[in-house]
């Protein structure tokens, strides 16, 4: 952005890692970026102590009050995030990724599943009902006719199992959130604001999960569009 010399600009993440990144954007560049839009974050139990007490705090209150308790679970609490593998990376990434650079089918298989995991809360939905199949063989194929899938794992490796300090950042810029119906985790508003510092609005989507902008791309634009409206309505007046 800065070679194309565009000093005031707006940034879009989702899908977890997109979104992680974007949030480090705009912790770095707070004058240069004019808002940030994330679909689907979420922030961990370990961000922060005070974070931690949070979710701790849930947990508790969940277990001596029944009252409310549609509403408590409807947001990913402690436990779900250390025992559920939705939110863990291999760490063994090379020989995955050795693996699957020499096994079509098992490249396949994995990203089908990963892919159906993150996409719906049923174990019955077959993917091809989420997705067409020219939009999941396209995604195979661009891994498989790439070979970036070891490179991939690589990535998500290190950034999510050793240098994690990246993960600490905060956005103080005005940020909008979206969330999906079928999202796999949800965040609090409370617990949003822990990290996004300048949180101005908390959307529900009402269809996809993760993949969501292959699912309801019209939604997802529109949402963008309106936060982006609404920022440059401010700076105006």
């Amino acid at each position: 952005m800065h070679r194309l010399d565009l000093n005031d600009y707006f940034v879009h993440g989702t899908e977890g890692y997109g979104g992680d990144v974007a949030t480090l954007l705009a912790s770095l560049f707070p004058t240069r970026i004019a808002g940030l839009h994330i679909s689907n974050p979420f922030v961990r139990p370990t961000f922060s102590t005070f974070t931690l007490a949070k979710y701790a705090w849930k947990a508790m209150k969940h277990d001596d009050e029944k009252e409310g308790e549609e509403e408590v679970e409807s947001y990913t609490d402690m436990a779900d995030y250390f025992k559920q593998d939705k939110f863990s990376y291999p760490t063994n990434s090379q020989a995955f990724g050795a693996a699957f650079a020499n096994s079509p089918t098992g490249a396949a298989q994995y990203i089908e599943s990963r892919w159906k995991q993150l996409s719906t809360f049923s174990a019955n939905t077959n993917l091809n009902e989420l997705f067409t199949l020219d939009e999941i063989s396209t995604e195979i194929y661009l891994y498989w006719l790439t070979e970036t899938l070891p490179s991939a794992f690589t990535i998500l490796d290190n950034s999510y199992n050793y240098e994690t300090v990246w993960l600490s950042s905060q956005a103080r810029i005005p940020t909008a959130v979206s969330y999906t119906k079928q999202t796999p985790w949800r965040c609090s508003r409370d617990i949003l604001e822990d990290r996004y510092l300048n949180l101005t609005r908390v959307t529900d989507l009402p269809k996809g999960g993760l993949f969501h902008h292959l699912q309801d791309g019209h939604k997802i634009a529109e949402d963008i569009f309106a936060f982006v409206e609404l920022q440059l309505i401010k700076k105006q007046n």
